[in-house]
């Protein structure tokens, strides 16, 4: 009956020690990705700021080519050429709000960034100037917006996405596009 009880014990330990090294080579292996994570997570975030960075150089441009031209024409710029400078430093503006937030969604679930409280309504306005839909079309904002408290980065990529995609996949040139909210209380 001894030798019974050894060889299972000696079979328990066997087993214990397989267990044993299975763990340490899922440890190493979970030790690997890790890195490799966050090795490709600063990698991400080093692309993003350098492509924002080269992505705004131009817009600093065209911005700055505006401002000289209307210094420059000073009271000779028509009118019409006026509102056109100052469409072109709208969009320039509307870009670069979208390169922030494509850097913020780069960084989403990664950022330190507490939630905040947001006006659902003023983001979706927001939103619907960033997108920049073409004159044709309309977009009305119905019902009653709530508050949430989240982190305003994510939420702006979901409108934008939403929106963008409402306009971009419309079946008619001029489309009608209702955004419409409910305040469920808290």
């Amino acid at each position: 009956k001894l030798a019974s009880v050894d060889a299972d014990r000696q079979a328990h330990q066997s087993s214990l020690r397989r267990a044993l090294a299975d763990l340490a080579q899922a440890l190493r292996e979970r030790d690997r990705v890790q890195k490799d994570l966050e090795r490709s997570n600063r990698d991400l975030d080093e692309f993003a700021y350098a492509a924002s960075h080269d992505l705004r150089a131009p817009l600093r441009g065209i911005a700055n080519l505006a401002h000289w031209l209307e210094e420059d024409l000073g009271s000779n710029l028509p009118s019409s050429a006026k509102q056109q400078l100052d469409l072109l430093r709208s969009r320039v503006r509307r870009m670069e709000a979208l390169i922030d937030g494509i850097l913020k969604y780069s960084r989403a679930g990664r950022s330190q960034e507490p939630p905040q409280l947001i006006s659902v309504e003023n983001l979706v306005r927001e939103c619907i100037e960033l997108v920049a839909p073409p004159s044709s079309a309309r977009i009305t904002i119905t019902g009653t917006m709530p508050q949430l408290l989240t982190e305003r980065a994510e939420l702006q990529q979901v409108f934008l996405n939403l929106i963008g995609n409402a306009v971009k996949h419309a079946r008619r040139s001029d489309p009608q596009i209702e955004v419409h909210g409910e305040d469920c209380g808290e």
